[in-house]
C-alpha cells in the first residue's frame, strides 16, 4: 500500500505570513504603548531637570558678585515658568515676576539688564549719570547721593542657562529618555 501527503505550501506561505504580520501589529501596539510609558513617566523627571539647571544658573551668577552697593532681591529665582505642552514643556522666562526696582526701572528693563546681559544692578540714566546707557551704581548707601563705579557685570544667567540646558538636551536627556524606553519596551514584551 502506498500513501501520498500532499501540502499546501501557498496556504502555508499565507498563513505564515499572516501570522507575522499579527506579530508585527501586536509588536508595534505594545512599542507605542511603552513609548508614550516612557514619555509619561520622563517628564516630570525632566522638568525637575530644567528646573535645576535654571536654578544653578541663576546661582553662579549670584556667585559671581558679591553686592556691596545694593540689596539682593534674589527675584531671578522667580523668572522660570515651566508648563506642560503636548509631549513636552514650554520653558518661559517671565519678567513680571521681578520684584520692582528702587531705580525706577520697567521690569522688562530688569530684565534685560541682569538677565540677559548680565549686569549686577546699577541705573542706566538719571540726573547727571557719568555714561548714560552704562550702569552705574549710586553711593553711599541709604541716601545714594552720588554716581561712585559702573555696576558689575559678569556672565548673565539666561547664557548659563542656555549654554547647560543644550549640553543637557543632546546628551544626559537623552540618554535618561532611551533607558526608559528601553526598560518599558522590555518590559512590554515580558507580558
Amino acid at each position: 500500500m502506498q500513501m501520498s501527503l500532499t501540502m499546501d505550501v501557498a496556504g502555508l506561505k499565507n498563513g505564515l505570513e499572516y501570522a507575522l504580520r499579527q506579530i508585527q501589529n501586536t509588536a508595534e501596539r505594545k512599542i507605542q504603548v511603552a513609548v508614550d510609558d516612557a514619555i509619561t513617566e520622563f517628564l516630570p523627571w525632566h522638568k525637575k531637570r530644567i528646573e535645576e539647571l535654571f536654578h544653578k544658573a541663576v546661582e553662579t551668577f549670584y556667585a559671581s558678585y558679591s553686592p556691596l552697593v545694593y540689596v539682593r532681591t534674589e527675584g531671578l529665582y522667580d523668572l522660570v515658568d515651566i508648563t506642560t505642552q503636548g509631549h513636552g514643556w514650554q520653558v518661559l522666562l517671565r519678567d513680571e515676576q521681578l520684584q520692582p526696582s528702587h531705580a525706577g526701572i520697567s521690569n522688562e528693563a530688569l530684565y534685560t539688564l541682569v538677565f540677559e546681559e548680565g549686569w549686577h544692578g546699577g541705573a542706566w540714566s538719571g540726573p547727571n549719570h557719568p555714561n548714560s546707557g552704562t550702569p552705574y551704581w549710586r553711593a553711599p548707601a541709604p541716601n545714594y547721593t552720588y554716581w561712585s563705579r559702573s555696576a558689575a557685570k559678569s556672565t548673565p544667567p539666561l547664557q548659563t542657562f542656555t549654554e547647560s540646558y543644550e549640553e543637557y538636551i543632546d546628551g544626559e536627556a537623552v540618554s535618561e529618555f532611551q533607558d526608559i524606553v528601553r526598560r518599558k519596551v522590555e518590559e512590554s514584551f515580558q507580558t
